[in-house]
């Protein structure tokens, strides 16, 4: 996506920040998904269900805000200096927002880091008065935190950098995601986005939207190197949730072809394993923001 953004200069700080809301609850409604939390199951997880996502997106969404106007007030800084001096801070003062909200369970860590970046660095490209492309933006957030990886220490390192290193690269993981998204009902889950932020949501297009942002998912896992599943099971159980999502994903061209037996034995696969693809969920909200600022109605 290299052309520039609709009506940059409409995307204030607070639309920028509904647009967050609303993929977050969008990516914590889809389902079934494998290992992850939907409006059906909690899957591999026993500390968290669907109403704490929704509850967890509603309290990140003024944070959202804050981050994205301080990005604004300090966007003739360094790229590194605003992140580091500016939106970190805040960033922390974020999760621990969310985390008190939660009681202590980390819903959106790594969807607050991603979509914080991407959001800051478009605020800070539009005041500049920069072009504003998907391209673009993605390089700023990668600009912003180079050499946030090195930070980890050995025992995390080993599990991958996550979502420091996709960020760092630029988000290449994003590809896949804006790419399916781009065969989508972008309408369709524009609408649907804005029932679950008012509370209202119908069941008329529910089927078709679970398919779709499941494509999505799927192409995201089949290539990204999601560190949370190495962490908690190993790289060998990565590699074969990987092949799992790359036989569903060949053959998900048709919405009977992806809820075939093949889709369901990877929903087992995760759920036999314990392991939830937290890094590619990451990645569907952070695509589903961009694809909503590129939207932009």
């Amino acid at each position: 996506m290299h052309c520039t953004l609709r009506r940059a200069e409409t995307l204030t700080a607070g639309v920028c920040a509904d647009y967050a809301l609303r993929a977050l609850l969008l990516e914590a409604w889809f389902g079934p998904k494998p290992g992850l939390v939907d409006r059906f199951s909690s899957n591999s997880h026993h500390d968290m269900d669907y109403e704490l996502f929704r509850r967890s997106s509603f309290a990140l969404r003024p944070w959202f805000e804050k981050v994205f106007t301080e990005a604004e007030k300090n966007a003739d800084l360094d790229l590194s200096q605003l992140f580091s001096s500016c939106l970190r801070p805040l960033g922390i003062e974020a999760e621990a927002e969310m985390l008190r909200i939660t009681g202590g369970v980390n819903t959106h860590r790594g969807a607050l880091f991603s979509i914080g970046l991407l959001g800051s660095a478009f605020a800070v490209l539009r005041t500049r008065g920069e072009p504003v492309t998907i391209k673009a933006v993605r390089q700023s957030a990668a600009f912003m935190v180079q050499g946030i990886s090195l930070e980890l220490d050995k025992v995390k390192a080993s599990a991958g950098e996550g979502a420091r290193g996709e960020a760092e690269a630029g988000f290449p993981s994003l590809d896949a995601a804006l790419r399916r998204l781009g065969e989508s009902d972008i309408n369709a889950l524009t609408d649907l986005a804005l029932e679950l932020e008012q509370g209202s949501c119908s069941d008329r297009k529910a089927g078709f939207i679970d398919y779709e942002l499941s494509r999505v998912l799927v192409s995201v896992s089949a290539i990204m190197e999601d560190s949370n599943i190495i962490r908690r099971s190993g790289r060998d159980v990565l590699n074969t949730y990987r092949h799992f999502c790359r036989r569903v994903d060949r053959g998900a061209d048709r919405i009977e072809q992806l809820w075939s037996e093949e889709y369901h034995r990877l929903c087992l696969f995760t759920l036999e394993k314990g392991i939830s693809p937290g890094g590619a969920a990451d990645m569907v909200s952070a695509a589903l923001f961009l694809t909503f600022l590129e939207k932009n109605e």
